[in-house]
C-alpha cells in the first residue's frame, strides 16, 4: 500500500520504526484501546526516519494523505455502524 510509497527506508529507521510500533500496539492493547497496526507503523516509520535520517526523506504529502484517510475512515465506520446498529434494533 501506501507505506512503502512513504519515504525511502533505511534499516536503522527500519528497526526503531519496528520497536516504536510494537510498543505503541501492545501499550494500546495493554489499556483496552484498539490499534491498527498499519497507523503505529507508518507513524513510527515517519518518527524514526525524521530522527534517525532526515524529515526531508519522508514523502509529506503522502503522509498526508494517509492522515486524510485516517481522520476518514474513523467517523465513516462509526456512521455506518450506528446506522446498521439502528436498522437491525429489535
Amino acid at each position: 500500500g501506501r507505506i512503502g510509497r512513504l519515504l525511502p527506508i533505511t534499516p536503522m529507521a527500519a528497526v526503531g520504526a519496528g520497536y516504536g510500533s510494537a510498543v505503541a500496539v501492545f501499550g494500546s492493547a495493554a489499556i483496552g484501546a484498539p490499534v491498527s497496526m498499519s497507523q503505529s507503523t507508518a507513524s513510527a516509520l515517519v518518527g524514526a526516519e525524521s530522527v534517525v535520517g532526515s524529515y526531508r526523506r519522508v514523502r509529506w504529502q503522502e503522509a498526508m494523505r494517509i492522515v486524510s484517510t485516517w481522520l476518514t475512515t474513523f467517523p465513516t465506520a462509526l456512521a455506518l455502524a450506528a446506522l446498521l446498529g439502528l436498522a437491525t434494533r429489535r
